[in-house]
């Protein structure tokens, strides 16, 4: 899964909840996964505080590393599963 979470330094993106540092960590990061994968499916989940252009850049980068497609998560989706906050 593909996270973006605010703080107070700015958008913190992780994959499978593990901090990457940059847009290139990012994406090296996504094609050793998916490079052995069939399923090149991922989840992106991002706080509504997120900037807009900052979890399309995420979704450029995961298309970039051989994602295929992307789903999302919305915090309402959350809720309703019983995995909210």
């Amino acid at each position: 899964m593909l996270g973006l979470e605010d703080s107070p330094a700015g958008a913190v993106i992780t994959v499978n909840k593990s901090p990457v540092s940059n847009m290139e960590e990012l994406h090296t990061r996504l094609a050793d996964i998916f490079q052995t994968k069939s399923d090149k499916t991922i989840f992106v989940k991002a706080s509504g505080k997120v900037p807009y252009g900052k979890v399309v850049e995420a979704m450029d980068v995961a298309r970039g590393a051989g994602v295929e497609r992307i789903g999302i998560i919305s915090e309402k989706m959350l809720q309703e599963a019983g995995a909210g906050e």
